[in-house]
């Protein structure tokens, strides 16, 4: 299994090879809005795609409070 890194702090350079280092197991830089069901159109295409990462948190906020309704977890 791999560790996903997300947010902004995901950018700093090296850290992701820091991690694999460190712990030796394999980590990546995800983009969260690459995930199916999720449709980001123009004008804001060009912003997520370069702030991918750092938006992941919020996109991960955005959602939680729909994922609770619909599997019956806390809100």
């Amino acid at each position: 299994s791999d560790i996903l890194l997300v947010g902004g702090s995901s950018q700093m350079r090296g850290l992701t090879e820091s991690v694999v280092a460190r712990l030796g197991i394999q980590a990546r830089v995800i983009d969260p809005f690459s995930a199916p069901g999720i449709y980001v159109g123009t004008p804001a295409e060009t912003l997520v795609q370069e702030q991918a990462a750092a938006l992941g948190i919020a996109l991960g906020l955005a959602l939680k409070e729909p994922m609770a309704r619909n599997f019956g977890g806390k809100r």
